[in-house]
């Protein structure tokens, strides 16, 4: 190849790589050959073409095997689905890189977001009403990225916060009450029903602490 067209191909390849890296493929594509005009035989303008294929082939696939896959999901236990739910999320969302050539990228993250979004609310459901709150944050915050407008995982993510704050101030009073420091367990306790009126343990830990405070009261009189 004379040295001014291998120049050409060069700087055409140049484009492409350009292109291929905003995972715009029709643009690396035009580019790469454009490569091949200037120099069809040049090893580089081969291996670009052939990754170029290459990666079509394996988003074709993967678009297919996630459509394939939220088919069979949707008409599966959602109870025993959680984890493939939450894999086709990110295989989804992955695949949104590559929406510019292929349109079917969008539509595949709107049929998933949405049930995705009722799986991981029941699964936070779930975790809230046994008292994990790590996970049902982790889960609720999941569903919100998936629908940011969503009230009940906003709702939920408000709840988990004032749970939390109630369990941590019924672990303040009841160290205060083993402490002896009767003032500070029932204050400790009143904040916590204040964050959940219906918290079990912040009501017999003010129970204790009240009962310990009039027995204090009393013996000093």
């Amino acid at each position: 190849v004379r040295e001014p067209r291998k120049l050409e191909a060069l700087q055409a390849i140049d484009t492409g790589d350009r292109a291929y890296s905003t995972k715009n493929l029709k643009a690396a594509a035009s580019a790469y050959k454009k490569a091949r005009s200037y120099a069809p035989a040049d090893p580089l303008v081969v291996d670009r073409l052939s990754t170029l294929l290459k990666t079509r082939v394996r988003v074709e696939a993967q678009l297919d095997a996630a459509w394939k896959d939220l088919n069979a999901l949707q008409s599966a236990d959602e109870k025993a689905s959680l984890e493939r739910w939450e894999g086709l999320v990110v295989t989804a969302e992955q695949l949104l890189a590559w929406r510019r050539d292929y349109p079917r990228t969008t539509a595949l993250w709107d049929a998933v977001a949405s049930p995705a979004t009722v799986v991981l609310l029941s699964a936070a459901r779930k975790n809230l009403s046994e008292k994990r709150y790590a996970d049902a944050r982790t889960l609720a915050e999941k569903a919100l990225r998936l629908r940011p407008n969503d009230n009940e995982a906003k709702s939920m993510l408000e709840q988990i916060d004032r749970n939390g704050s109630a369990s941590a101030h019924a672990t303040d009073g009841a160290t205060a009450l083993k402490e002896g420091r009767l003032e500070d367990a029932l204050e400790a306790y009143h904040l916590a029903l204040d964050q959940n009126p219906t918290s079990e343990m912040a009501k017999a830990g003010k129970a204790a602490a009240h009962a310990a405070y009039v027995k204090a009261r009393l013996v000093e009189a």
